[in-house]
């Protein structure tokens, strides 16, 4: 069996230096004309409140549980929308049209 490479830890700060990243990585200009999001007031939104961003989106999908709490953070472990619950539409429609049937 291959002796696996030891991973040094991040320069002198361990993990705890990683959480403290700042640098910033612009994508190609071909990858950011394709991109779904071009309103640069979107992402200084979102850097703004975060919970508040993301809340808003998630309001716009279907839950089978609500959330009571957006993020749960006790770094490096993030808990997005505690203790929710989200089903894909198209598996609930499709388990829905199973239990009439009894066949997919």
């Amino acid at each position: 069996m291959p002796r696996r490479k030891k991973v040094k830890p991040a320069a002198a700060g361990g993990i705890s230096a990683l959480l403290a990243e700042k640098r910033l990585f612009q994508p190609p200009p071909a990858f950011r004309a394709q991109a779904n999001c071009r309103d640069p007031k979107i992402p200084a939104r979102a850097a703004r409140d975060p919970e508040k961003f993301w809340a808003e989106w998630a309001a716009r999908l279907e839950w089978s549980k609500p959330w009571k709490k957006v993020l749960e953070w006790k770094p490096p472990h993030a808990k997005w929308f505690l203790p929710a619950r989200y089903e894909d539409p198209a598996y609930r429609e499709l388990m829905a049209n199973w239990g009439r049937s009894g066949q997919i």
